[in-house]
Order: C-alpha cells, then sequence, then structure tokens
C-alpha cells in the first residue's frame, strides 16, 4: 500500500498545483478535479490515521516491555484499544480504494404510468410507484 500511497500524494499535490491557478475555474473541468481532490484528501487523511495509529501502537508496545508494571499495565490497555481502531482504519482504507462504478453519481429518473389496460393498469401503476417510493425512502434516496 506504501506505493499506492506515494503515487496518490503526488497525484494530490499534481492537483493542488492545478487548482491553485485562476484559469482553471473558468474551464468545464473543475467540477472534476475539485471532486477528485475531496477524494483524495479523504484517503490521505486515511493513511494519515493509519500511520498515526501505527506509531501509537510501537510506542505502546515499547512501554509494555517497560521496566515498571504499572507503565506495561497502561501500555497493554492502550495496546487492546487501539488494535480495534487499526482493523477500522485498514477496513475503511480498503473499502475506499476499491474502485468505484463511474455510474455511482449519475441521477435517474423513472417513469411509472398506466398503459393499456384501463383501471387495472392504473392500479398496478399506483402499487408499483408506492413500491419504488417506499424502497427509495428505506434506502435514504430521494424521491
Amino acid at each position: 500500500m506504501d506505493d499506492k500511497e506515494t503515487k496518490l500524494r503526488a497525484e494530490l499535490s499534481e492537483l493542488d498545483k492545478k487548482l491553485q491557478d485562476p484559469a482553471v475555474f473558468s474551464d468545464a473541468s473543475y467540477p472534476k478535479l475539485a471532486r477528485r481532490k475531496s477524494q483524495l484528501d479523504e484517503l490521505i487523511a486515511l493513511f494519515d490515521e493509519r500511520q498515526h495509529l501505527n506509531d501509537a501502537r510501537a510506542q505502546a508496545k515499547e512501554m509494555s516491555t517497560a521496566g515498571d508494571a504499572e507503565l506495561a499495565e497502561l501500555a497493554r490497555a492502550e495496546l487492546d484499544e487501539i488494535e480495534p481502531r487499526i482493523e477500522a482504519n485498514q477496513a475503511t482504507l480498503t473499502e475506499a480504494l476499491t474502485p468505484q462504478d463511474p455510474n455511482n453519481d449519475r441521477d435517474v429518473i423513472i417513469e411509472i404510468r398506466a398503459a393499456a389496460g384501463g383501471d387495472e393498469s392504473s392500479l398496478f401503476a399506483g402499487e408499483l410507484y408506492r413500491m419504488y417510493i417506499r424502497w427509495a425512502e428505506t434506502h435514504g434516496y430521494k424521491s
């Protein structure tokens, strides 16, 4: 992952340079660049958190082998607290590095209308509409 982190940090640095140019604000690619920078900022924050947690774990391990029994006990308690945070950070980082579907940011419009069939098709269209509305509400989509 260190190679990936290096590449992402280099890309973020390049994007920062591009976004500092005033001409980019009038360019059509600005929203795309700003979105990518936001994604990279989140990833870099996760990498920084991972580094901080690994440093804290190394320090706690070092303190747990110290001669003072009370200090060693505190260090072991800190290790027990840090380990789940490291695992959660790793899971979040893995999920964030998984390539996203390019259609995730797109909206959908569904048109439901009654066709040939008279009242029955109108009833079916109404039920279908209610079903989609409930599904959208339970999944947190705007309807």
